[in-house]
């Protein structure tokens, strides 16, 4: 477990010397971005995107496993990070509805925050990394891939012709029923 940061002084002051010293602070350089926030609309491609890039920046920390495939041949991906001898699993499913997409991001973003933060993050009055080797996290941030493509694209976002019909038959049925009176 690494101790950087804790304690640092990083007020452009050092305290002992007094507020007018001039101190050369030594910082890292910011730690990357993954995880676009620029768009509530984050994509499965996004999502894949990012998980390969921090699983590569990050491959002590984080596993990605393929736990399932939808409809449409996306892979439905698990993100485990912590300790997988613990004792202490916890399942985050991000998703899971169509429409619910931004908790997508919401959990890329967490995963982000504790590899990035893996060292000098705190929380309550454990670092990440005290945290991260009694606990393991399991994360499924799209289990619904294509409901969100489909929310997010409209049917064009679906590849698979027979899919596509079956879901332009369920909408005629919705249609016929009076449960929707909106475009398809």
């Amino acid at each position: 477990s690494s101790d950087a940061g804790v304690g640092q002084n990083i007020s452009g002051t050092d305290s002992a010397a007094g507020p007018d010293a001039d101190v050369n602070l030594q910082t890292e350089p910011a730690p990357a971005e993954y995880v676009s926030k620029d768009s509530a609309n984050y994509t499965y491609e996004q999502m894949m995107e990012d998980l390969e890039e921090m699983s590569a920046a990050y491959p002590s920390l984080i596993t990605v496993n393929i736990c399932g495939t939808s409809l449409d041949g996306r892979a439905i991906p698990e993100a485990i990070i912590g300790n997988r001898e613990s004792t202490k699993h916890i399942f985050i499913q991000a998703s899971i509805h169509a429409r619910e997409h931004i908790n997508t991001l919401l959990a890329m973003a967490q995963i982000e925050q504790l590899l990035v933060h893996h060292a000098d993050g705190v929380y309550v009055d454990a670092s990440y990394d005290e945290l991260l080797s009694q606990v393991c996290f399991h994360i499924l941030p799209m289990s619904n891939p294509d409901g969100v493509t489909i929310s997010q694209m409209g049917i064009d976002g679906i590849r698979d012709e027979g899919l596509k019909e079956i879901l332009r038959g369920c909408y005629q049925n919705d249609l016929d029923n009076g449960r929707t009176s909106s475009d398809i």
